[in-house]
């Protein structure tokens, strides 16, 4: 009887839509499906088409994850359950006692291909981890400044730290931005004079770089999921520019190829809060009032970026205390925690964790985070792809990608 022999790239074709844990013990089956799976250009793929998979066969438009603010905790939800992953700061960090009580500084500020970044604004340490092949890792110390600008009379009030990809090198880099500020500044938002130092971090090399970068804006002190966005090529994130007057908020437009920020994005409503995300492939973002007692979302996406005609479209909002919702749904109070891929679905927390459906307009509570006894007002969370993307400098598959 003659052994029958699939082609290489049937093979591919069926591999690439199989989830991580299958392809970790397929990788076994002989050494041509090892090389497949543990090639750079199988790894790229199988990324990009899972967030396909994902988007259409879910009820919320993909998978999320969620992490719990006031512990180092991570859960994935999915339209079938929410399960904890692993709680990482055991793992990640071997850490001091004096670190210990700054557990709850540590946030997540990115999430690329699978891959999730943290940063500990009060030690300054940054972490990778990939929650699909359980590695994660510490990167090295980014170049301590203040040892340089200390003693000419500058602090540094705050960092802000963000996970990028580059599509023109294929390299996964983090973004560390520092304002240095005089001694008894009133305001550091409002001083156009501010020290602004921006470090980049490449993970095939494995090390930090000091980068030229004049610019009269600073970083919201604002840290987390929605204060900045990697998209085709640049890196978005909060800002204020100091250029008028009176200052005002914008995002930032940093680009990853020439490693310089090129200009600046208005926003599209003043006086409200923004948290960046994206749709498909454009830039999107949330925003609501200041005002705590005012619960108007609203999911824009912004068209023509990059170009003279930039708008922002409003694609839909939620008015949580709408006679309607109040109405229909006994009272219900909640606030919009992410989007998905295609920007339809939104995921809202209250008492549990429920979804929006832009569609048709409903709000389908998915019964989820009760049992666990969450804070859900201490989560933030991100759409996210599961990926074989390495966390490991000296495997990074970014090094022999090819487009």
């Amino acid at each position: 009887m003659a052994t029958l022999f699939l082609p290489e790239h049937i093979i591919l074709q069926i591999l690439i839509w199989l989830p991580v844990r299958s392809l970790l013990r397929f990788k076994s089956v002989c050494t041509s499906w090892y090389a497949l799976i543990q090639s750079p250009y199988f790894i790229k793929h199988h990324a990009t088409t899972t967030t396909t998979v994902d988007d259409n066969n879910s009820k919320l438009g993909g998978t999320f994850i969620c992490q719990h603010q006031r512990k180092l905790a991570f859960y994935l939800l999915s339209d079938k359950c929410l399960k904890e992953v692993e709680d990482l700061f055991e793992r990640l960090c071997v850490l001091s006692e004096y670190q210990m009580t700054y557990r709850r500084a540590i946030r997540m500020v990115g999430c690329v291909h699978g891959i999730i970044c943290m940063h500990n604004n009060v030690t300054g340490d940054i972490g990778l981890w990939n929650p699909a092949t359980r590695q994660c890792r510490l990167l090295p110390k980014s170049l301590d400044l203040e040892l340089e600008l200390n003693p000419m009379g500058w602090y540094s009030p705050h960092s802000f730290v963000g996970l990028c990809f580059d599509i023109e090198t294929n390299e996964y880099k983090v973004i560390r931005v520092s304002t240095f500020d005089r001694p008894y500044v009133e305001n550091p938002y409002a001083s156009v004079n501010s020290l602004r130092k921006v470090q980049i971090y490449c993970l095939g090399s494995d090390s930090w770089k000091l980068i030229d970068s004049d610019f009269h804006t600073n970083c919201y002190r604002l840290e987390g999921q929605g204060a900045g966005k990697s998209w085709n090529g640049f890196y978005f994130h909060q800002g204020v520019d100091h250029t008028v007057d009176p200052i005002k908020p914008v995002i930032l437009s940093f680009d990853l190829r020439k490693e310089k920020y090129q200009r600046l994005v208005p926003i599209p409503e003043k006086d409200n809060w923004l948290q960046l995300e994206s749709i498909d492939d454009k830039l999107a973002c949330i925003t609501y009032p200041m005002d705590h007692d005012i619960l108007i979302y609203k999911v824009w996406m912004l068209n023509d970026c990059n170009t003279t005609n930039e708008l922002w479209t409003e694609l839909y909002r939620i008015d949580f205390m709408s006679p309607d919702i109040q109405t229909r749904y006994d009272g219900f109070c909640s606030r919009i925690l992410a989007i998905s891929w295609n920007g339809k679905f939104g995921l809202l927390d209250n008492e549990t964790l429920s979804c929006y459906n832009s569609i048709i307009d409903e709000i389908v509570d998915l019964s989820f985070g009760e049992g666990i006894k969450l804070d859900l007002r201490s989560l933030q969370a991100t759409i996210y792809k599961e990926s074989l993307v390495s966390v490991d400098a000296s495997h990074s598959t970014t090094k022999a990608i090819s487009s």
